[in-house]
């Protein structure tokens, strides 16, 4: 993880983590792996057969039984290739193929379509939710073609991640999460494969697509803990 990441990633930590304090709030630690997946110039929607690992913790803080705030930083990989299976006469002639790695720091916001509750038998121990957000990431590209190799490294893109999820509540203080995120970023660098020239062999300018930029995407499961205080009345 770059130190960048890591100067950016303690305060907003702290921040949540001072919020639940102040408001007596409960909240939450997690972990997960999932499966990371890319859509860009080399393939136009996800391709499950180039799936790569990913490793992702969460700090989550309940604001109240819908409503969840959560940080995260994740850890992955990308892949994905021109096929000559497909019916793309471009990328028969491009022949490329890529492979990255990927950190990402993220902010959303959740919100839990019934009321989850952690204590006591009101309230659901299972729900799905919307979340929602915005991510800082930083990547490193591998890319090969039929006459041309490309590395490529870029610091601190943003993107737009927003997904669906359920929560499931195992025991009072442990979950079950599941959820799949969308990324919409706003380079068309991620897979070394761009209309512009900045780090690109001059051949792939009339290979690509100006007018869309790459999407990556993470469907993962995890478990997290949550901390909680049962105040004694008076």
């Amino acid at each position: 993880m770059s130190k960048k990441i890591g100067r950016l990633a303690f305060p907003i930590f702290f921040v949540f983590w001072g919020l639940s304090a102040v408001k007596g709030q409960k909240h939450e630690i997690g972990l997960g792996v999932g499966a990371l997946n890319y859509s860009g110039d080399l393939s136009t929607v996800p391709n499950f057969a180039m799936s790569r690992p990913g490793i992702m913790g969460y700090y989550r803080f309940n604001a109240s039984p819908v409503v969840s705030l959560r940080a995260s930083l994740m850890f992955g990989a990308l892949a994905g290739k021109d096929s000559n299976k497909d019916n793309n006469p471009i990328g028969q002639a491009r022949h490329s193929e890529f492979t990255a790695t990927i950190n990402q720091l993220a902010g959303m916001f959740e919100y839990n379509f019934y009321d989850y509750k952690f204590t006591g038998r009101r309230g659901h121990r299972f729900t799905p939710y919307f979340a929602a957000g915005l991510s800082f990431f930083n990547f490193e590209t591998h890319n090969a073609t039929a006459t041309d190799d490309v590395q490529a490294r870029y610091a601190f893109q943003f993107a737009i991640p927003f997904g669906l999820g359920i929560k499931y509540r195992i025991k009072s203080r442990l979950n079950f999460n599941a959820e799949f995120t969308a990324n919409k970023t706003f380079t068309d660098y991620l897979d070394g494969v761009s209309s512009y020239p900045t780090g690109t062999p001059s051949n792939t300018k009339y290979l690509s697509n100006p007018l869309t930029s790459d999407w990556f995407y993470y469907l993962g499961v995890s478990l997290s803990y949550t901390f909680y205080k049962i105040n004694c009345p008076d």
